[in-house]
């Protein structure tokens, strides 16, 4: 199937989601979306606390967003990204839901003014670096 065919595919999924059900899982379900990282490596009471499914940029993501109907509690996101990059993605996902919480997953521990107002205008939460282990786990309730 085509990138066009499979973009085309995802729309058409993006007005049948019911955003008003909810996990039913007893773990909170969390969708970690980067190119290079995997969150839970780098930080492994993650996956001991969540369900935790992974994909490498924004297209991907959007699969499992759908496949999943939308079901999860948390989407932390990188924003620079093949495919699909976090600005993309995170505009995809806020046209379907506000209620789920978005982090952004950054590679440095700086951002631009423009790029804070642009996610801060689609409800995104926070930005993290990825080195600030620390900051992520107090936020996502983790511990220490």
């Amino acid at each position: 199937m085509s990138a066009l065919a499979k973009a085309r595919n995802l729309s058409e999924h993006e007005g049948s989601l019911n955003t008003h059900e909810i996990n039913e899982s007893p773990r909170k379900h969390v969708l970690c979306v980067h190119p290079h990282f995997k969150l839970g490596e780098m930080i492994p009471e993650l996956e001991e606390n969540y369900e935790v499914t992974y994909a490498s940029n924004g297209f991907e993501a959007l699969q499992h967003y759908y496949k999943n109907k939308g079901k999860f509690d948390v989407i932390l996101s990188g924003i620079i990204m093949s495919q699909m990059d976090g600005f993309s993605f995170v505009s995809r996902i806020r046209k379907v839901t506000k209620k789920t919480a978005v982090y952004m997953i950054i590679d440095s521990d700086d951002v631009d003014s423009k790029t804070k107002s642009f996610f801060s205008e689609l409800n995104v939460r926070d930005f993290f670096s990825i080195n600030a282990h620390s900051a992520l786990k107090e936020k996502l309730n983790l511990g220490k």
